[in-house]
């Protein structure tokens, strides 16, 4: 088994960091995200009222 460090926590490297720590793999995984806001549970102000300058995806007018 291998220690694996995952930069960004976006959709890439959460599944990068699943596939390799929960599947079948079992490596160990550090994941690192700049971002410090953590989920809580209004899901619209943490959803849509995020924002996240660096990340163009999560900036869609629709």
């Amino acid at each position: 088994m291998a220690r694996v460090a995952v930069i960004g926590g976006g959709i890439s490297g959460l599944g990068t960091a699943l596939m390799l720590g929960l599947g079948r793999r079992g490596h160990t995984v550090t994941l690192f995200e700049q971002a410090d806001r953590q989920a809580g549970e209004n899901l619209n102000r943490n959803f849509f009222d995020w924002d996240r300058p660096r990340v163009p995806q999560a900036n869609h007018p629709h």
